[in-house]
């Protein structure tokens, strides 16, 4: 036995102290009597007295003296160390999608976390526990922790995500903790069919049921909608009942029956050629409810823009905006054009120099012939060949330009008369002549989004070019971002949202309410998902408000469990040199004792003396 407060034996000098105080104390006290009888009687009473006054002492000092014994040990806290006793563990939690399947009123995940806290109630004082979490994060919750409440409590905080994941990176983690201690006793907690010679595997499937509906689509005919999609039923043959709903309002009941591990393709009709939300749903109970749905979204309706082209010769911008672009287009004359204008998402102007850039859209610039303030360019000269000047496209590899330029045939591009501009901002250059930028795009002082042409497009053969419909189209794209390119993703897929011009704010609410507020400073910003079910999505733009969402599903992979065998090693010979345990539960024992003890001694005064 030993003590791990050894100083806490200091507080035995109390016990002295206390034998001396009891010795040097007066026992007797001055008393003044009436007459001489009252006195031998009071001495009679005093002498017949006495023997039980010493004891009654004696016994209040023994009880001081234990109290001040049984403190002192207390804080001393000694222990009895048993040798090669205790471990240290490394838990590895597996926090993937199909940990989300239910048996019994609850999930793989709790059941996992019940496992690794009865190792660790049951393990050896003295013991060390390590927790890696792996889901849509993989980190080390706590490391060599030997509290077990703390390590209990901080591993029921932990939940099951939607994503999968890889262990690989993992066990290279946790081969640095075996190297450091080839006897560390390693337990995988998962629902997949690990195999491992030195790591414990844990695996709490049983095989549940579970349906699952994927790959929703829909083809309109006329004045109705086919709606097609995939379902499959994991572990049995089974006859399934799939709902269709359109904007919440069931549409559509049909049967698929399904063949254990087969996927079976359905399609059905419904009544409407539009809709906002559809949903396909499996009728069936099963034991993961994550998967029997998927939801499409319509955005369509968000993506409809309004623009302005100020121009005396609108006919190759209006034509080509209106042939590829969602949008509703005015015109009006240069003459007529007032900075008062507003409430467009675009704005045109061909050959024609604002006195300043609207604030509240895109702009497209052609031919300007003046520098305009916040622009992020400066006119320096004008350059005329009737000849033509050859335009080159730049070597460039930025995923903008590689957008911007997506499909174009490249053809050789003429100009006869064109502006040096002085790009004092960061630009993407789509076309060039002997370095001077002849069209480029970016961000305006103001954050706006801003097409330059450096020349009229009625003096280059720009316009009987098949590349400018595709350059136009890219163009508009980039002016008209659609928010969002689909409504339907699965779980670890990044999200990608294009950012508006003068956007304040984008919010992010996943399907358990988590809020997160996206990085609106760039023109793209993105998330990743690692939630089963809806995101709202909520775009604040001045005082305009646009919501989306969208459907995360679960991935295929998590929605089974996976029959063939993935082995998992670390390498190396595993030992059995625990670290010494101990036993601190021996203050229950004195505490114990010392009850026992005074009651002994007050029992025995009681009967002998008949002290009360």
């Amino acid at each position: 036995m030993r003590l791990l407060y050894p100083l806490g034996l200091l507080g035995l000098l109390g016990i002295p102290i206390l034998i001396i105080i009891y010795i040097i104390k007066n026992k007797y006290t001055e008393q003044i009597v009436p007459s001489t009888y009252l006195w031998k009687l009071s001495e009679k009473f005093l002498t017949k007295k006495k023997p039980i006054t010493l004891i009654s002492g004696i016994v209040s000092l023994i009880l001081q003296i234990l109290a001040v014994l049984i403190v002192s040990i207390i804080i001393a806290q000694p222990v009895i160390t048993i040798k090669n006793s205790a471990k240290d563990y490394c838990f590895i939690l597996d926090a993937s999608g199909s940990m989300n399947f239910e048996t019994m009123d609850t999930t793989r995940i709790e059941l996992g976390k019940e496992k690794i806290a009865e190792l660790i109630n049951s393990s050896q004082d003295g013991s060390t526990y390590t927790l890696i979490y792996v889901g849509d994060t993989s980190r080390v919750v706590y490391e060599k922790f030997s509290d077990k409440e703390k390590s209990i409590e901080l591993l029921n905080n932990l939940k099951a995500t939607g994503v999968t994941i890889s262990l690989d990176g993992i066990v290279s983690h946790v081969q640095k903790y075996f190297n450091e201690n080839k006897s560390l006793e390693t337990y995988l907690i998962t629902d997949k069919n690990y195999t491992s010679t030195n790591i414990n595997v844990v695996n709490v499937s049983n095989h549940e049921e579970n349906y699952a509906v994927y790959n929703t689509s829909t083809l309109v005919d006329g004045n109705n909608m086919q709606v097609s999609a995939s379902v499959i039923s994991y572990e049995s043959d089974a006859l399934l009942s799939i709902e269709v709903y359109v904007n919440n309002e069931l549409k559509a009941t049909k049967d698929a029956v399904c063949t254990k591990g087969v996927v079976k393709d359905f399609s059905t009709y419904v009544d409407v050629n539009t809709y906002d939300t559809l949903e396909i749903r499996i009728a069936n109970d099963d034991n993961l409810d994550l998967d029997n749905k998927e939801i499409l979204f319509n955005t369509e309706k968000t993506h409809a823009f309004k623009t302005l082209i100020v121009s005396d010769r609108p006919f190759y911008l209006e034509s080509i905006i209106s042939s590829v672009g969602n949008t509703d287009i005015t015109v009006i004359k240069r003459d007529d054009y007032t900075s008062s204008i507003t409430g467009f998402s675009l704005y045109v102007f061909d050959s024609y120099t604002p006195s300043a850039l609207p604030s509240d859209g895109t702009v497209w610039l052609f031919g300007v012939s003046n520098s305009i303030d916040s622009s992020g360019f400066s006119v320096q000269d004008e350059v005329l060949d009737e000849a033509g000047i050859a335009a080159n496209y730049p070597k460039n590899s930025t995923k903008v330009y590689r957008t911007l330029t997506n499909g174009l045939i490249k053809e050789q591009i003429y100009v006869n008369k064109y502006y040096k501009y002085g790009l004092y901002k960061n630009f993407t250059v789509l076309l060039t002549h002997e370095g001077n930028p002849l069209i480029f795009t970016g961000l305006t002082d103001m954050g706006t989004r801003e097409v330059v042409f450096a020349f009229d497009l009625h003096d280059s053969n720009m316009p009987l070019l098949m590349d400018y419909i595709t350059l136009s189209k890219n163009l508009l794209d980039y002016s008209f971002p659609t928010i969002l390119e689909d409504s339907s993703y699965i779980c670890g897929e990044t999200v990608s949202i294009n950012v508006l011009s003068n956007c304040d704010s984008i919010r992010v609410e996943s399907p358990n309410k988590n809020v997160t507020y996206l990085d609106v400073s760039n023109e793209v910003t993105s998330f990743t998902t690692t939630e089963v079910g809806i995101y709202n999505i909520k775009v604040m733009n001045g005082d305009n408000e646009t919501n989306f969402s969208i459907f995360v599903n679960m991935p295929k992979e998590e929605q089974y469990s996976n029959d063939s065998a993935i082995i998992l090693n670390l390498q190396g010979v595993k030992e059995n040199n625990y670290r010494d345990g101990i036993y601190d539960k021996l203050i229950v024992l004195f505490v114990i004792l010392a009850v026992i003890y005074m009651a002994d001694w007050m029992v025995y005064c009681y009967e002998q003396y008949q002290l009360r």
